[in-house]
């Protein structure tokens, strides 16, 4: 599988897809004005790799804003994951978010309550990335 890298634009997230290390990267704001466009490349990528069969994948979200479209993409692209998780596979995502942003920890809560696999809130400190893991 190819690894995918898309840098950040004003309103895109950077991503990081690298099989080869089994991690997702998404880093950002997203509120592109066409999401299906963004989104949907990714969407396919991933499909194409799960569909190899994946036994362990670390996701990554440190997210600033996304609005509502964005959010429905962004489950979509994580419920496709979570199909191909089991118990036994090491997955596991990680959403991190600013210690006073509540809208973004609560757009993880609200995707979290919809999958399977192992989820971690991580409470970032500041704007240097520290966190309380």
């Amino acid at each position: 599988m190819i690894p995918l890298h898309i840098q950040a634009t004003s309103t895109t997230p950077e991503v990081v897809i690298d099989p080869s290390a089994a991690e997702i990267k998404v880093e950002g704001s997203s509120y592109p004005s066409h999401p299906e466009a963004f989104f949907q490349p990714l969407i396919d990528h991933i499909q194409q790799w799960v569909e190899l069969g994946v036994d362990e994948l670390n996701i990554t979200f440190s997210l600033n804003y996304v609005n509502t479209s964005s959010s429905k993409y962004l489950l979509r692209l994580l419920q496709l994951v979570d199909k191909a998780y089991t118990p036994g596979k090491k997955f596991a995502l990680h959403w991190h978010y600013l210690e006073y942003d509540t809208d973004i920890r609560e757009q993880g809560e609200m995707i979290f309550s919809k999958l399977h696999m192992p989820r971690f809130l991580v409470q970032r400190n500041d704007q240097d990335g520290s966190t309380d893991e």
